[in-house]
């Protein structure tokens, strides 16, 4: 690509996004310039590793049916892009993945799952230091590995919509309605919570093992935790149960 191409791109962009004075249109400026990278998806806005429905966003660019497919009971939970994000020092690609040995696997299991999307490129750009909650801004689109180039001009038109947005002043709005937890699940998980397996639960409950199992289970999936201990520590921290 040319300088003056590249130039011209960027200076339209520019302008469009310093007279935005709503989130519609600074999403509209930034979805111009991404189309023109072979993109057609982004979010900017809170990232949560650990509880990935406490993540909120002041834009996103999804296809409808997004939200419910990576919020989902059938989302790939080790996603390798939500254990990376919290130690990123900069922006990382799907394609740095799949180059890895070691996530390359789970990488290319995670887009087979996306597949239905066409998305074969994803670049995650860290916009606060590094944490298990930080602000990010994510791009997708079925291009192939972006160039160093290109992901220089996406980093910069990232950083510049995500300070736009903060100086409209929006407040973030979670994605995902509150969860709730029915009292024998949340009374399941806190007997969890204090080392019971499920048979000693369900002695404590008059329930039977597989029973109080399946409550477990159930919270774990509402939760959308790796594990027992991860939704322990998210209900807690949600105040969904008490210890």
């Amino acid at each position: 690509m040319e300088g003056s191409v590249a130039d011209r791109k960027w200076l339209g962009f520019s302008v469009a996004l310093h007279e935005a004075e709503t989130e519609a249109s600074a999403r509209s400026a930034f979805r111009s310039l991404i189309d023109r990278y072979g993109l057609d998806t982004f979010a900017c806005g809170s990232f949560d590793a650990l509880d990935l429905a406490s993540s909120s966003y002041l834009s996103v660019g999804w296809p409808d049916n997004f939200a419910k497919f990576y919020y989902g009971d059938q989302r790939l939970s080790p996603d390798p892009m939500r254990t990376i994000i919290p130690t990123a020092p900069g922006p990382v690609a799907w394609s740095d993945l799949l180059s890895s040995s070691r996530r390359g696997r789970a990488m290319r299991r995670s887009m087979e799952m996306s597949s239905d999307f066409g998305w074969r490129e994803s670049l995650v750009i860290p916009l606060s230091p590094p944490a298990t909650r930080r602000f990010i801004v994510s791009v997708k689109g079925p291009r192939g590995a972006l160039s160093p180039e290109e992901r220089e001009v996406l980093t910069r038109a990232g950083t510049a919509f995500y300070e736009r947005l903060r100086s409209l002043d929006l407040t973030p709005s979670a994605q995902e309605d509150a969860i709730e937890l029915t009292a024998r699940e949340a009374a399941c998980l806190t007997l969890i919570a204090l080392g019971l397996s499920d048979e000693a639960v369900g002695d404590q409950l008059g329930i039977s093992q597989a029973t109080a199992h399946k409550h477990v289970e159930n919270s774990k999936r509402k939760l959308r935790a790796l594990n027992r201990t991860h939704a322990v520590a998210i209900a807690v921290r949600r105040r969904l149960v008490s210890l």
